[in-house]
């Protein structure tokens, strides 16, 4: 596929033009707050729960290590929380791998960001890397099952859009582009193959989640920009579509005080 013409016109979706109140709260509404630094202690992740909730409205998660679910679910009983695992790197055993998902769930996890075995899929292992997917989706069970492709470890736009569809296949119920460890994280570009990948699906049930370097308001509005005008209007919710940052949120509080006074 002639992926250039197919994606021309949204890599420069982003506008200059002020964004306004209710942009802001659409966009907390969908962010998945992350905190993924190793050095994390139970001080700062009760610092980003109580930005969770606040009087602009609450984020459609909290994502941390699994380590930090008991506590998140404590201290922000209202807020979905999403843990990772195989994380960063993508290459833990698959038993290990269920061993965190089931005790993520049973700490009070609505949500599972499980890294995709890139590795293991470009190195002859398609099979056995699928049947990864599959097996986490088995063990989350109705609980939401993102899988992160890491976008920076694919070659070409057609591995990304074959991927995509095969994961959702699978059973997963959100594409999610990047760790935020690695080399790059999301970009409009690999984030438009992947929604014409959800789009191309019959029922257009899996969600995206653009994750990785999206700190300042513009860069987010863009991601809000791509989907709508891939997906519709109808489709910018929690359910389908959201954003994991870690300073994103300071940035859209900063700015709705601006905004109000």
């Amino acid at each position: 596929m002639d992926w250039n013409s197919k994606i021309a016109g949204y890599h420069d979706i982003a506008d200059e033009s002020p964004w306004t109140l209710q942009d802001l709260k659409l966009l907390l509404s969908v962010i998945d707050l992350t905190n993924l630094n190793l050095q994390e202690t139970e001080e700062s992740i009760a610092k980003l729960c109580q930005k969770a909730d606040s009087s602009l409205g609450c984020v459609a998660a909290i994502c941390v290590y699994p380590k930090f679910v008991p506590l998140v679910a404590e201290l922000a009983p209202k807020i979905n929380i999403a843990a990772v695992a195989n994380f960063p790197t993508g290459d833990e055993k698959l038993s290990d791998v269920l061993k965190q998902i089931q005790n993520a769930i049973e700490s009070g996890a609505k949500e599972i960001d499980v890294v995709f075995p890139f590795s293991t899929y470009f190195k002859d292992g398609k099979t056995d890397a699928l049947e990864f997917v599959k097996q986490c989706k088995k063990t989350c069970g109705k609980k939401l099952l993102k899988v992160i492709l890491e976008i920076s470890e694919f070659a070409s736009s057609d591995q990304i859009y074959t991927v995509s569809n095969e994961v959702i296949d699978c059973g997963a119920n959100f594409l999610k582009t990047s760790t935020g460890k690695s080399k790059h994280g999301a970009t409009l570009e690999s984030a438009s193959v992947m929604l014409l990948a959800i789009h191309s699906q019959e029922k257009r049930a899996a969600g995206f989640k653009a994750s990785g370097g999206i700190k300042e308001i513009k860069q987010a509005l863009a991601y809000v920009k791509l989907a709508k005008k891939i997906m519709g209007d109808e489709w910018l919710d929690p359910t389908h579509f959201r954003i994991g940052a870690s300073h994103l949120i300071d940035n859209i509080f900063i700015s709705a005080s601006d905004l109000e006074n």
